[in-house]
């Protein structure tokens, strides 16, 4: 399959600023087993405890297919498009088994970000509540302009401001599980039908 150059930057695209919530981000997976006995994707495949979730990466989906989840980088691909980059950067088109393979061992999940946005993130650390929200940001990268991050901003008190790096790192363990599981519910597997962003959104 020659590289989809719709998910490249583009010199006629721009940052994406407008209400994502009528839309579906996606991430891949390295098998297509990815239900747990509930019907659920199991959390491992949310994101490895390795990774973890404090910062995910995922897709937008719409000019970015499912399809597009089974895009694999090898090591050169990786060195020159695994990064971030301006949406209008100027990128030479990925050469298929020199920088990218397509792997059809891989599935995906998909999440509404609707859904993402309207739960009630709650957790607790011995008697220390700990409210906590989504934040979805567009961050093209060389290989896929519709790369988004979700990362989580604690809305009740400063995190930097715990002196042990300990109780801070136990902080981020339970806040990664409470997003971990709340993601979980809500995420589902196959091609789910999804929205796609007006052009006036992403083009200049």
């Amino acid at each position: 399959m020659s590289y989809p150059v719709e998910i490249l930057p583009n010199k006629e695209y721009k940052q994406i600023t407008c209400v994502l919530l009528p839309y579906r981000l996606t991430r891949f997976t390295n098998t297509k087993d990815i239900l747990d006995d509930t019907g659920l994707i199991m959390q491992s495949y949310i994101v490895s405890p390795k990774e973890g979730i404090l910062d995910l990466s995922l897709s937008l989906l719409g000019i970015f297919e499912f399809e597009h989840n089974q895009i694999s980088l090898l090591d050169l691909g990786k060195t020159k498009y695994n990064q971030y980059c301006a949406p209008n950067e100027t990128v030479d088109i990925p050469q298929m088994d020199i920088d990218y393979i397509i792997n059809l061992e891989r599935s995906w999940w998909s999440i509404s970000i609707q859904k993402i946005m309207e739960q009630n993130y709650t957790c607790f650390y011995k008697e220390t509540e700990i409210k906590f929200m989504p934040v979805i940001t567009h961050t093209p990268m060389m290989w896929n302009y519709w790369h988004f991050s979700l990362t989580w901003a604690i809305s009740n008190f400063d995190i930097d401001s715990i002196a042990s790096t300990n109780q801070k790192n136990r902080f981020k363990e339970i806040i990664s599980s409470t997003a971990r599981s709340s993601i979980q519910q809500y995420s589902m597997s196959g091609e789910i039908p999804f929205d796609i962003i007006d052009e006036k959104e992403y083009k200049s």
